[in-house]
């Protein structure tokens, strides 16, 4: 089973005022939890119950870490976004289908190149400029990643919708 990329379009194709997914996303978890009679001890038992079921129902299960710390459960896609204070655990970079670092400065570039060498060749690599530096660091994202083509820009479409 190969791992599909989730898509942006669905945000991009309007603009109009689009509504907190949260309160949803707790209420069908919470839902699920007592549907399905789930009872876990701790996050990790939590985790592997809680993907098992979704997968069960046909859902595809993304996941966003640091990696900071293990992960459980069964994943469809992996978002690795490594913090340079607490480096991600070494199993997870082979899990990883997406690599993304957060640039707050030129220095974040070189952490970018460490990290993308501890990934597969297959792994999607991005750079994310931090949104309140955007403006000051844009033109030197871009041109790194027009000297690295193997390299994407990932932005945070929500932010430019005025959507928090």
């Amino acid at each position: 089973e190969t791992a599909e990329k989730p898509s942006d379009a669905s945000l991009m194709a309007d603009a109009s005022p689009i509504p907190d997914p949260a309160p949803v996303i707790h209420a069908t978890l919470f839902t699920m939890v007592i549907s399905f009679n789930l009872k876990f001890s701790n996050i990790t038992e939590m985790s592997l119950i809680l993907t098992k079921k979704l997968k069960e129902n046909k859902m595809k299960v993304h996941l966003e870490t640091s990696g900071a710390y293990k992960i459980s459960g069964k994943w469809d896609w992996i978002c690795l976004s490594p913090k340079k204070q607490k480096l991600p655990e070494n199993e997870i970079y082979e899990l990883a289908n997406e690599l993304k670092i957060i640039i707050h400065n030129k220095n974040d570039l070189k952490f970018a190149l460490q990290e993308s060498k501890k990934v597969s060749k297959d792994c999607e690599l991005y750079l994310q400029p931090e949104w309140g530096k955007f403006e000051k660091n844009k033109t030197f994202i871009v041109d790194f990643i027009k000297e690295n083509p193997e390299w994407q820009i990932s932005l945070q479409i929500h932010k430019f919708l005025n959507i928090d």
